[in-house]
């Protein structure tokens, strides 16, 4: 009898420990790859029959990075973030990095300081689905309010490499390219913008007139923030 009864009782725990097992890897997002794998840093990057040369990384470097997923987040973790897979390279050790692709994110921080000019650079990205369906990208906010909400977008794309004096056959260059998009009420979807002048007052509205000044074009996204907050700021 006590024989059946401790065989009954290992049986039980080794199937909680199963189901442990099971609800752990349902929980973390996390995809271990070998490091080696990101070519981050290197001349030349495989992708299908193309040696890329160039970068598709932010900043073309590492930061610090908190990844939000399903009410969970994982803190303080060196990352990079790939503007052509729109995935996050969260760096665990010098050998080793776990993978958030774009459906185990749904935001994460950027906490970077540029080695050359000391900016702080402190961003916000999103899983675009959060404000549109059919979207598919990871979306830096910008500028937000229950009037009027601006979006960037960082991605790449291969283009033909050029090069005089060098071997240009099975190559291909990042090209990285960002993008505004903005929100509101009545567009119920994201809509491409350019940070001009003239398209900033017919998205905006009759309302934002007398908020431009001449030096404007200076600095388009910072003066278009502070633009929208005082507009999204009034009753």
């Amino acid at each position: 009898m006590k024989i059946m009864k401790f065989y009954f009782i290992s049986i039980l725990l080794l199937s909680a420990c199963n189901l442990f097992a099971q609800l752990e890897r349902s929980y973390n997002p996390l995809l271990t790859i070998n490091y080696s794998d990101n070519s981050q840093g290197q001349s030349n990057r495989q992708i299908g029959n193309y040696k890329v040369k160039g970068s598709s990384y932010l900043f073309n470097d590492t930061f610090t990075t908190t990844v939000f997923h399903n009410g969970s987040f994982f803190a303080g973790n060196k990352a990079t973030y790939d503007t052509y897979f729109q995935k996050v390279e969260n760096i665990d050790n010098a050998s080793q990095m776990s993978v958030f692709n774009l459906t185990d994110v749904d935001s994460f921080k950027v906490f970077y300081t540029d080695k050359e000019t000391g900016i702080i650079y402190n961003k916000i990205f999103i899983n675009s689905k959060l404000v549109d369906s059919a979207k598919n990208i990871f979306l830096e906010k910008v500028a937000a309010g229950t009037k009027f909400s601006l979006y960037k977008s960082y991605t790449s794309t291969l283009e033909d490499y050029v090069a005089t004096y060098a071997q240009t056959t099975g190559y291909k260059q990042f090209k990285q390219v960002t993008e505004y998009h903005y929100m509101t009420p009545e567009t119920k979807k994201l809509i491409k913008i350019k940070l001009t002048e003239r398209e900033l007052k017919k998205a905006l509205g009759s309302q934002a007139n007398s908020l431009f000044n001449d030096t404007f074009s200076d600095n388009p996204e910072y003066n278009a923030v502070n633009i929208i907050n005082t507009i999204n700021a009034k009753n």
